[in-house]
C-alpha cells in the first residue's frame, strides 16, 4: 500500500490536508487546556488542578472535551476529505479552503459541523480517560500530582499512558465520525 502510494501519487500525499490540523491542533490544545483549568477551579471552589482529587480530574476532562468538539468537527471534517479523495482521479478540492467554501456553499455553516454529535462522543470520554490516567498515573508512580514537583520520568510514562487511554476508550465512535464526515450529502446508513 505505501510502495503503491508512492509510486502512484507521491510522497506528499501522505500530508494531504495537513495544514488544517496543525492549526486545528493548536486551537483544540488552547482550548482543552484552558477548558481543563477553569473546570478544575469551578469544581474545586477557585483552587486549581493541583487541588482535584481523581475523579475531579476525570470530571474536568469530561467538561474539557466537550469544548473542543466544537473546534476539532469542522478541522477533522475538512481533514478527512481531504484524505479520502484520490489523486489521478478529478479532485473534489483543491486545498483546504477550497474544501471549506465548496462545503458551506452546498451545505451552509451547518456543514462544516457534519459528525458534530459522534466527535462529541469521542472527545468527551476520551479527554476524561486521559486527564484521569494522566493524574493516577503520577500519583501511582511518584506519590505526587502532575506538576513540577513529579519527575520528569513520572510525567513522560503517565503522559504515554494517558494518551493510550485517549484512543482506547473511543476508537470505535472514531471510526464511525470518520466515515459520517466523508460520505457524500445524499448517503446513509443501511
Amino acid at each position: 500500500c505505501i510502495q503503491h502510494t508512492l509510486k502512484n501519487e507521491g510522497f506528499f500525499t501522505f500530508y494531504q490536508g495537513l495544514s488544517i490540523p496543525l492549526v486545528g491542533s493548536a486551537v483544540e490544545a488552547s482550548v482543552l487546556f484552558c477548558l481543563y483549568q477553569n473546570a478544575a477551579e469551578i469544581i474545586t471552589n477557585g483552587k486549581t488542578r493541583n487541588d482535584l482529587t481523581l475523579p475531579q480530574s476525570v470530571l474536568a476532562g469530561l467538561i474539557a472535551g466537550t469544548g473542543t468538539a466544537f473546534v476539532l468537527t469542522p478541522v477533522e471534517l475538512i481533514k478527512c476529505r481531504l484524505q479520502v479523495q484520490q489523486k489521478g482521479t478529478a479532485k473534489l478540492y483543491n486545498g483546504p479552503l477550497d474544501c471549506i467554501r465548496q462545503t458551506v456553499r452546498s451545505d451552509g455553516l451547518s456543514g462544516l459541523y457534519r459528525g458534530f454529535f459522534s466527535t462529541l462522543a469521542r472527545e468527551v470520554p476520551a479527554n476524561g480517560a486521559w486527564f484521569g490516567v494522566y493524574e493516577a498515573g503520577c500519583r501511582i508512580l511518584g506519590n505526587a500530582r502532575c506538576s513540577a514537583e513529579a519527575p520528569g520520568y513520572v510525567q513522560l510514562i503517565s503522559g504515554a499512558l494517558a494518551g493510550c487511554a485517549y484512543w482506547a476508550v473511543p476508537y470505535p465512535i472514531d471510526t464511525i465520525k470518520s466515515e459520517l464526515q466523508t460520505m457524500t450529502k445524499k448517503s446513509t446508513f443501511t
